[in-house]
């Protein structure tokens, strides 16, 4: 059917688009798309706790989306196993035959896997950047307590430098390809404005970045990611370092051309 009528291909692409879209309110907190949300998620989580008869913390104290949220609630099931424990305690020390927690439990195992994710805070692992003067970016990106970047893509002291998913593009609610495609296009504007202008370089000032910044962490402040849990979206401070702070509609109007006010030659 998509290949004989693309049109409709067209039109189911954008139901998911607009359909993942709209969840962006549930994001905001306080909004009542995030209250209802949550209200029902908790009380289907409930419902389950009873039916199962076990007392499993499966109940977070944190707003819905602080943390990554899961898709599949097919573990569950696993957790009702009369061999499965789930402890939230934090472990203290490890045994010679098991892990001992600060709540004082201690629990015997032949094998421990420590599933402890990614340095996702760690942008450019690898790379070295040089700006003017021989800046490093990695040592900028330490004073400022985390990455920054203008639309997460360019930093000021870093001219013809250009990244891409960078500092706060991530998202919760809709795709990432579709910010990837955002900050090419942007990205093949801001080359070909470099080729008109006949110059060396092509570098954001100072001034726009900053104007972007203190509207992003302003926008920020009002998401769950800035609940009080610990996520890979933050810093050890709680600064929001991959997360975008609004809906991707913004950030393509944001990106959908080059402001060649906003950079310097």
């Amino acid at each position: 059917i998509f290949t004989f009528f693309p049109i409709i291909r067209w039109l189911h692409r954008c139901f998911i688009y607009w359909t993942w879209e709209n969840t962006w309110q549930e994001f905001i907190r306080g909004s009542n798309q995030a209250i209802k949300k949550e209200r029902a998620i908790r009380e289907s989580t409930s419902r389950y706790l009873q039916k199962s008869h076990r007392d499993i913390p499966l109940i977070p104290d944190y707003p819905l989306g602080c943390r990554r949220i899961l898709l599949s609630d097919g573990y569950f099931s696993t957790l009702r196993e009369n061999n499965v424990t789930l402890l939230s305690d934090t472990i203290k020390t490890v045994e010679v035959d098991g892990v001992t927690t600060y709540g004082g439990s201690y629990v015997k195992a032949d094998c421990i896997i420590l599933a402890t994710g990614f340095k996702a805070n760690d942008f450019l692992p690898g790379i070295e950047i040089k700006g003017k003067g021989k800046e490093d970016l990695k040592m900028v990106w330490k004073r400022s307590n985390g990455a920054e970047a203008y639309l997460g893509m360019t930093v000021p002291g870093f001219p013809n430098f250009f990244m891409i998913y960078g500092p706060n593009t991530n998202l919760g609610h809709n795709s990432i390809i579709f910010m990837i495609e955002c900050q090419i296009n942007y990205i093949l504007s801001a080359w070909q404005l470099l080729t008109k202008s006949q110059t060396g370089s092509i570098e954001v000032k100072l001034s726009a970045f900053q104007s972007y910044k203190n509207v992003l962490f302003k926008e920020l402040e009002r998401t769950a990611w800035a609940g009080k849990c610990d996520s890979w979206y933050k810093t050890a401070t709680n600064k929001i370092v991959n997360n975008w702070s609004s809906h991707t509609v913004k950030y393509w109007w944001m990106t959908r051309r080059i402001k060649k006010r906003e950079y310097r030659f």
